[in-house]
């Protein structure tokens, strides 16, 4: 009989594999396509094909999507800006239609030289220049035309088109950056940044939203853009960079905006919830340190601490059960932190009183009424209450060394909540009335 894994399981087997293996892995899944049925894997796949770069063959439709590959995902549930992966093929079938069959023929001789010598990165620039800029204009053709593209993707051709306008810049942005967890534009960076938006003919058609949206998808702190716009008065004009820092506010609240709206969609207790909650209000932190907080994001706070407030806990206990069992495995004494009797219990209340204070100072340091409060108050009564029956049983225990250990288990793992909740010197008050009832 064969059992499942979870999706934690599945990413750890499949990174594991040797290099060669993966990729053999992977273009069997790429040929199947876009079946929804493979796109769990896919996306799990796409992780590590970033962080291996391995040479793929140059297609027109891999060329065309460079631009804006930045916003691709494999699945959305909102309108925010980003871009389904699926929507590639159908891009590349709208603007091959648009092209006429000399310019195709003259396009796919040249990518098929191109692939003979991969390591030709500026013939590649060159050929992405025309096929971005002949798409454009497709594409603003079908946006001002009837509707023959799918609801969904003519959403998004004006983000698509726009990349397209400005390829070039978009490509050496999204290249300039690190992939993986990037918190800010290093020294080189942003000497791209500002080379690139010096490019851009006074931007007279708002194409630099397109380059701040990219920043506010790849680095954890886009709001640094807003300081390093702010200090820079030697290359852009003072008009330029306050409208650039209004631009890059707008993605960062539009981007906030939408991830907050989904927030509540989301499977309470799931850690990818709290998770996601968490790094939204980093990012408003981010914006307030910088000076430019507004109405859109104190809603957006808000929005996030009441959807936080709504949920009943905010623990995965699905997720707390797999840790345990893990660490039974490995034979670590989990169940010595809490006393077996109540191990389950205490290990869910110190992860939900972890979350509470967690994600409770965050909301608090933006200044909004945070509702977790009264949730920090409900765990305090709780773990007074067990504090209060704790003490009452001690002097009772057996005076055996199972029980004695049990108990005093129990004891510490009591003391570590209170250590949490009202600090080390409530708990330690707590620990000594603890070991003198039980005669130690």
């Amino acid at each position: 009989m064969i059992g499942t894994v979870s999706r934690e399981e599945l990413e750890q087997r499949l990174f594991a594999l040797q290099p060669d293996q993966f990729l053999e892995l992977y273009r069997l899944y790429e040929k199947l396509g876009n079946k929804a049925d493979v796109q769990p894997e896919m996306s799990i796949l796409r992780r590590r094909l970033v962080r291996m770069r391995p040479m793929r063959a140059l297609t027109f439709s891999r060329l065309l999507c460079q631009p804006f590959e930045g916003f691709l995902v494999d699945d959305v549930t909102g309108d925010a800006g980003l871009i389904m992966r699926r929507s590639c093929t159908p891009v590349a079938r709208l603007v091959r239609r648009k092209l006429s069959p000399e310019m195709l023929q003259r396009f796919e001789q040249r990518l098929a030289h191109l692939n003979q010598r991969p390591e030709d990165r500026a013939g590649q620039i060159l050929l992405g220049r025309e096929i971005w800029k002949a798409a454009a204009v497709a594409l603003k053709e079908v946006r001002c035309g009837p509707a023959r593209a799918p609801e969904d993707l003519r959403r998004r051709l004006g983000l698509i088109t726009g990349c397209l306008e400005i390829g070039e810049a978009m490509v050496s942005l999204s290249r300039g950056i690190p992939e993986g967890r990037v918190d800010a534009l290093d020294h080189s960076g942003q000497k791209l940044l500002v080379k690139l938006l010096r490019g851009l003919a006074h931007d007279r058609a708002g194409h630099a939203r397109y380059l701040m949206a990219l920043l506010t998808r790849r680095l954890e702190n886009p709001a640094s853009v807003i300081g390093m716009l702010a200090k820079d008065d030697r290359n852009l004009p003072g008009a330029t960079r306050q409208n650039l820092i209004r631009v890059i506010r707008g993605e960062i609240e539009n981007s906030i905006g939408a991830s907050a709206a989904e927030l509540v969609d989301g499977k309470p207790g799931a850690r990818e919830s709290v998770h996601r909650a968490e790094r939204l209000l980093d990012r408003l932190g981010q914006i307030k340190e910088s000076g430019v907080a507004s109405p859109a994001t104190d809603k957006a706070a808000r929005h996030i601490a009441d959807s936080l407030g709504r949920i009943g806990k905010l623990v995965s206990v699905e997720d707390l059960e797999r840790d345990r069992q893990a660490q039974i495995q490995q034979h670590l004494p989990v169940e010595l932190s809490a006393g077996l009797e109540h191990a389950e219990t205490y290990r869910e209340l110190e992860s939900e009183i972890d979350n509470v204070i967690r994600l409770g100072n965050r909301i608090d340091q933006l200044g909004i009424d945070n509702p977790l409060r009264q949730r920090r108050d409900r765990l305090r009564r709780d773990i007074e209450e067990r504090r209060s029956e704790l003490m009452r049983r001690l002097p009772d225990t057996p005076a055996v060394p199972e029980a004695q250990a049990i108990a005093r288990a129990g004891l510490y793992g009591l003391v570590r909540m209170v250590e949490m909740l009202d600090g080390p010197k409530a708990a330690e008050i707590m620990r000594r009335e603890g070991d003198r009832l039980l005669g130690g």
